[in-house]
């Protein structure tokens, strides 16, 4: 552990914190209850000099277990449910493989879990097994900032110019990637089919669309918009998306949405981007900029992962002409991808506009609100899946009770 006094949320360089969403996972899996965690976790936000190093599962855990939140037992418990849970085919091999990269720094048992089970996905051959690995490429694709140049016009989701830059991305993205090698090394990549459009939005002129990706009966869902360049209006591009935020993103109420008078939808997108550039500026510098420049499939900043901003009701007026706004802000994370989440966070809060010479601006706390809804985000993510994977469990379990009755009843 570390202490640094120089980084923190009330300071000049707001950081994503990774220590709550690393005490998030190590909740999801039961390695600390839910009062010590949340306790714990206070402790953290009003202590920010206590650091860790990033993606430091080992080094926090040995934290909450020298201050009493969990202990070694329970460490040891939920190990040994990590590993009879990495061994359940019922469960999604990519989503075992994401908890366990999280995680392996816990213990070495995990740690040679995970080896035996990427071995174990790369001798597979099975057409499921492409799809999983293509949905992979997808993810990588889904990197955001990667997009195929496309002529100057306004392309449907099913045009020529359409399809065959989504397939050239897809096979950009194979090319680039392990998965990609397996699923040519047996047979080649599968073909998108099935093209359509979920909406359309004509404040930006986007489209966003989604097909299914496999081979035969078997398939895979993936998004993709068609939108203008970041650089140049004049020209379009395809570019990835998970296929749930492409369905969010342009579902009828989104697009329709009239909330967020007197600032206006907008407006408040430009704030948002500005205020985090401004933070962007704090914490890297021109660094930033160069890494977008040559990794352009990876956003280098908080204001390039804001991907959208939806007002959820209109605002309500307080002192000195400020007004404060209920928004949900569609953010690109990265961590989340990481346990096999979708890397798209719905960050939802209430934030403060104020008027500057004429424009719309976020307000100085904007930053410190904006990171703590971002953590918040992630913990609801958690959570939701922790109830589905219990939900199906319990089915599972009914199932399995009632085949055994069924065999009983067969037997007498």
């Amino acid at each position: 552990m570390k202490i640094d006094s120089s980084n923190t949320l009330n300071g000049t360089e707001p950081q994503d914190d990774d220590r709550l969403t690393t005490l998030a996972v190590l909740e999801f899996k039961e390695y600390i209850g839910a009062e010590p965690a949340e306790a714990a976790r206070q402790r953290l936000i009003e202590h920010p000099e206590i650091q860790f190093e990033t993606g430091a599962t080992r080094q926090l855990l040995d934290w909450l277990i020298a201050e009493n939140y969990t202990d070694r037992d329970t460490e040891e418990k939920a190990t040994l449910q990590m590993l009879q849970w990495s061994e359940h085919p019922s469960v999604e091999i990519d989503k075992r493989l994401a908890i366990l990269m999280f995680t392996r720094a816990i213990d070495s048992r995990i740690d040679a879990r995970l080896h035996t089970l990427a071995t174990d996905r790369q001798k597979k051959k099975a057409k499921t097994s492409l799809l999983i690995n293509a949905a992979v490429v997808v993810v990588i694709l889904g990197g955001f900032g990667i997009y195929r140049l496309m002529p100057d016009s306004t392309p449907s989701c099913t045009s020529s110019s359409t399809t065959s830059a989504l397939d050239s991305l897809f096979f950009e993205g194979a090319m680039k990637s392990m998965a990609g090698a397996q699923m040519l090394a047996n047979g080649g990549l599968p073909h998108a089919r099935n093209y359509r459009e979920v909406g359309y939005d004509s404040r930006d002129h986007s489209r966003g669309c989604l097909a299914d990706l496999g081979s035969g009966a078997e398939k895979t869902q993936i998004g993709y918009m068609v939108r203008r360049t970041p650089d140049d209006k004049d020209n379009f591009a395809v570019q990835a998306f998970p296929p749930e935020y492409i369905s969010s993103r342009y579902d009828a109420a989104t697009l329709n949405n009239t909330f967020g008078k007197p600032v206006g939808r907008e407006n408040m997108e430009s704030a948002i981007k500005a205020a985090l550039t401004k933070v962007d500026g704090q914490i890297h510098g021109p660094a930033a900029q160069s890494q977008k420049a040559d990794d352009g499939d990876q956003p280098a900043t908080l204001a390039d992962s804001v991907l959208d901003v939806v007002p959820t009701a209109d605002c309500k007026q307080l002192a000195d002409g400020r007004q404060s706004c209920p928004v949900t802000i569609d953010y690109r994370d990265d961590l989340m991808a990481i346990v096999g989440a979708p890397a798209v966070t719905k960050v939802r809060g209430v934030f403060v506009f104020v008027k500057n010479g004429g424009e719309w601006a976020a307000t100085d706390d904007f930053p410190e609100a904006f990171m703590k809804a971002v953590v918040g985000g992630r913990i609801d993510r958690l959570q939701q899946r922790k109830a589905a994977a219990a939900a199906s469990d319990a089915v599972s379990g009914a199932s399995d009770a009632g085949g055994a009755s069924g065999s009983n009843e067969a037997a007498k």
